[in-house]
């Protein structure tokens, strides 16, 4: 199993694939059945299944372009979420930068 970083870089990884197919010459049917298959939309699922989440979005099920950019925004949001956790969960017994810059600093 991957570890929490790894799953929210692959995430993170997926989102980007997400953007870049919104933005190719592919119709929105294709890219609707790509982001909507076991390669992406199933793949994020496990992958947030493994760190304990969950996707909740609303899917306003109306035209390809809608349903895939509430999708890819849900996404979005969620791994701001994540990265907000992570981040906030740092070990306080490791050194920042910061104090380990001051302790060589005032050293000299």
């Amino acid at each position: 199993m991957r570890s929490k970083p790894d799953n929210i870089a692959q995430l993170h990884k997926i989102l980007t694939f997400c953007h870049e197919l919104r933005h190719s010459d592919l119709s929105a049917q294709q890219q609707y059945d790509y982001i909507f298959s076991q390669k992406v939309s199933r793949q994020v699922t496990q992958l947030l299944k493994n760190l304990g989440e969950n996707l909740d979005y609303y899917d306003p099920d109306s035209t390809y372009e809608e349903d895939m950019d509430a999708y890819i925004t849900a996404l979005s949001q969620k791994l701001n979420e994540l990265n907000t956790l992570q981040d906030s969960s740092c070990d306080p017994e490791e050194e920042s930068l910061v104090n380990h810059w001051n302790k060589r600093y005032n050293a000299l």
